[in-house]
């Protein structure tokens, strides 16, 4: 509805668009936390777009996850399209 028809998706804000898409993706699901992270340097790390933690209705960017330390998880990465992450800290 409303978010597709956001003059963000012309306008360039990718900041902002993310921080609209995880905030109506938490509300969706109804979840406590929604994120958005992109590949980098060939598929050897993601890094953190938006993270919307409901409960602070905050958000944060810039963390960096790399293949080499999570060699399990990036295998997952590979396999699956969307992967439920039950811990997010461990």
């Amino acid at each position: 509805g409303e978010l597709s028809r956001s003059p963000l998706w012309r306008d360039g804000d990718q900041r902002r668009l993310f921080e609209l898409l995880t905030e109506a993706g938490a509300a969706a699901l109804g979840t406590a936390r929604a994120s958005i992270w992109l590949f980098g340097d060939n598929h050897r790390r993601i890094v953190l777009e938006d993270l919307f933690d409901v409960v602070g209705r905050t958000h944060e960017q810039g963390a960096v996850l790399e293949e080499d330390s999570n060699p399990a998880y990036f295998e997952a990465l590979g396999t699956d399209r969307a992967l439920e992450v039950k811990d997010a800290l461990t």
